[in-house]
């Protein structure tokens, strides 16, 4: 008898893992496009647009910056470049577990104007670039700003998803008073 106690123990091990890969199975079928949660909550479709156009919007700002530092802005500017490089990688790290739609339009639309800015930036060097970049995060960083008012952070339903995008839209808040703050200094020194 005492032989037979492992094997039924085996048998039951065997029979408890299977009703639980049923278990997740059903769960599994059962959220929207058969994805799994892990523990975090599904997004609306509208949401994950939502976020598709705040990641585009930083993948523009991290590429600006890349491309200022590769053609050596100096002072402010490099500075500046490099805490755009960092702040918007780090948005994007964050934001990738709720899987931004970036194919939706707005994100698509954002990644067109991000590369005819790049563009613009690419023909340019020294103080005319570090003038140009400037310029362009004071406009990028007020678009954002007036995007993640009017439409990121009213899509927002998910109480973790408008918790980021507030802080974020902090942060961009910030990122804009810095760029016009060497936007002005730059111009009273006549670098301009």
């Amino acid at each position: 008898m005492t032989k037979r106690r492992p094997i039924l123990l085996v048998l039951a091990l065997c029979v408890g893992a299977s009703a639980s890969a049923q278990a997740q199975d059903a769960t599994h079928s059962a959220t929207p496009g058969g994805q799994q949660t892990t523990g975090a909550t599904a997004l609306s479709e509208d949401e994950r647009e939502a976020l598709g156009m705040l990641s585009a919007i930083n993948t523009s700002e991290i590429n600006a910056a890349s491309l200022a530092l590769q053609k050596q802005v100096q002072g402010g500017a490099r500075d500046y470049a490099t805490r755009m490089l960092k702040e918007h990688t780090d948005n994007n790290q964050k934001i990738a577990k709720w899987q931004p739609d970036t194919s939706a339009t707005g994100a698509k639309l954002q990644m067109t104007k991000g590369k005819a800015e790049l563009a613009k930036l690419q023909k340019l060097d020294g103080n005319a670039l570090e003038t140009a970049y400037i310029s362009a995060m004071v406009k990028d960083h007020t678009d954002a700003l007036t995007a993640l008012d009017k439409q990121l952070i009213p899509q927002a339903k998910t109480p973790q998803v408008l918790e980021h995008l507030q802080t974020t839209r902090r942060h961009v808040a910030d990122h804009l008073s810095s760029a016009k703050a060497l936007q002005t200094a730059s111009k009273r020194s006549g670098a301009h």
